[in-house]
C-alpha cells in the first residue's frame, strides 16, 4: 500500500513543548514506517532527514503539517494539515485557517470541534518522583508574562528557557523542588514538575491558584488519535495550492518565522543575563 510521505514544518528542537511535539510527532511517524521531512532551522538533529528545498514531486505527493503559528501554505504542498499547538494568533500565525486545511488539535481548549492528536510530550524516564527531600522553591515565566510582583517569587531559584542547561538538569531541579510559582498557566513544565512530586501554583493579577495536571487523561488516548490521523492524512485528496505570502517567497517566509520564534523563546533569556553580567560589572 502506497504511503504518502509527511514533511513536518518545525522550528529546531529546543525547550518549547510545542517545537518538541513537533519533533515526537516525527517520532511516532517513523516508527510506523512513514517517510518523515523536516522543515526546520540549524542546528539539525542526526536522526531525522531535512529538506533545504521541496520539489515539485513533493508538493504534489506528501503532506505537509504545520503548527498554528505558521501563515497560509509557504511550502505550497497539496495536502495541508494544521496542527494546533496553541490557541491560534496568540503566538504568530492567523486566528482561522484555510477551508481547505484539514485541522487537528492538541487539545479542546485550542480549537473546539476538531479531531486531538495528544502527542505524549513527557520523558518519564527523567520526571518522576524519585522520594528525595523538597529543598528548593522555584519561579517560571515565559509566555504568562510577569503580569505582577508577587512577592511569593522574590529570590526563588528561576527557571527559563535557558535554565538549567539541560533537560537532564532541569529534571534534577524539579525532583527536588518544593513549589514551583509560574505565570505561565499553560507549560509543559507545569507537569513535568508535578510528576516530579513539586506542588504548582499559578500566579494571576488576582492572586495565586493551585495547579492540577490533566497530563495522564491527556495521553491516554494517543494511539487511537493517531491512528485517526493517519487514515485520515493518508487519504486527503490535492487541493489547489494556497496562496504565498504577500511579497515573500515560501522559503523567505518560512526562514522569517524561524527568526522571529528563535527570538521569542531566547531573547529574553539572553537580555536577562546580559542585565545581571552588566550590574555584577558595575555598568
Amino acid at each position: 500500500m502506497y504511503k504518502r510521505p509527511y514533511i513536518i514544518w518545525t522550528p529546531t528542537l529546543s525547550r518549547s513543548n510545542g517545537v518538541r511535539v513537533m519533533h515526537l510527532l516525527a517520532d511516532a511517524l517513523l516508527a510506523r514506517g512513514f517517510e518523515v521531512y523536516l522543515y526546520s532551522s540549524k542546528p539539525y538533529q542526526s536522526q531525522y532527514r531535512y529538506l533545504d528545498h521541496i520539489t515539485p514531486e513533493l508538493q504534489r505527493e506528501a503532506v505537509v503539517i504545520y503548527p498554528e503559528i505558521v501563515h497560509g501554505n509557504p511550502l505550497q504542498v497539496a495536502r495541508v494539515i494544521r496542527y494546533v499547538l496553541y490557541y491560534p494568533g496568540k503566538i504568530a500565525g492567523a486566528n482561522q485557517f484555510h477551508p481547505s486545511e484539514t485541522v487537528f488539535s492538541y487539545t479542546r481548549a485550542f480549537y473546539p470541534e476538531v479531531p486531538l492528536l495528544t502527542v505524549p510530550w513527557i520523558d518519564t524516564s527523567l520526571f518522576y518522583n524519585d522520594g528525595q527531600p523538597k529543598t528548593e522553591d522555584c519561579s517560571f515565566v515565559y509566555k504568562g508574562g510577569k503580569c505582577r510582583n508577587a512577592p511569593e517569587t522574590e529570590g526563588l531559584v528561576e527557571i527559563t528557557m535557558n535554565s538549567p542547561n539541560s533537560r537532564e538538569e532541569l529534571a534534577v531541579l524539579l525532583r527536588r523542588t518544593r513549589v514551583l510559582y509560574s505565570y505561565d498557566a499553560c507549560s509543559a513544565l507545569l507537569d513535568e514538575a508535578q510528576l516530579c512530586g513539586a506542588e504548582v501554583r499559578i500566579v494571576t493579577p488576582e492572586g495565586i491558584e493551585a495547579y492540577t495536571s490533566g497530563y495522564t487523561h491527556y495521553v491516554a488516548n494517543f494511539e487511537k488519535q493517531l491512528a485517526v490521523f493517519i487514515e485520515t492524512t493518508q487519504a486527503l485528496p490535492a487541493v489547489e495550492a494556497l496562496e504565498k505570502p504577500r511579497g515573500v517567497s515560501p522559503i523567505r517566509h518560512t526562514s522569517l518565522v524561524l527568526r522571529w520564534l528563535w527570538h521569542r523563546y531566547f531573547t529574553h533569556d539572553k537580555a536577562k543575563q546580559e542585565r545581571i553580567q552588566n550590574k555584577q560589572r558595575g555598568f
